[in-house]
């Protein structure tokens, strides 16, 4: 019953985490040209294209006190591996690809025009100029 319960827990905080983290994120990939955008993309998009065994194996290795960038948040008193709160970042990561790129394709199907005309109208500006 355990592991089912922590299974829950960690499917509903990465759901949460996708949508609230991945929403305004879409935005900004559908609305913004910037440098390192390619790069970006093709990191949202490894778990798409990589078997998720495989891209569980790299964040293991990237967290691992060992590599990556393990040593450094060891120096820090951080420690992922084997924790729930890894188990929630990681299936963040997996999961948050198909809810970025659902988001952006909708939000690139708006016309920017439209976007222009709701702030004529009083509506708050777009994040992108909010997040600067």
């Amino acid at each position: 019953m355990a592991s089912v319960e922590v299974t829950f827990v960690i499917a509903t905080a990465a759901a949460i985490l996708s949508v609230v983290v991945g929403t305004p994120f879409a935005y900004l990939m559908a609305r913004s040209e910037f440098k390192l955008k390619e790069v970006i993309e093709a990191i949202i998009d490894i778990p798409v294209m990589v078997p998720h065994v495989l891209v569980g194996i790299m964040i293991v290795l990237a967290f691992s006190s060992q590599y990556g960038l393990g040593p450094f948040l060891q120096g820090l008193g951080i420690n992922l591996i084997d924790t729930l709160i890894g188990a929630i970042i990681t299936v963040t990561y997996l999961s948050a690809t198909y809810s970025i790129r659902m988001t952006e394709s909708a939000i690139k199907m708006i016309n920017p025009d439209v976007e222009l005309t709701a702030r004529t109208l009083g509506s708050t500006p777009h994040l992108r100029s909010s997040m600067l």
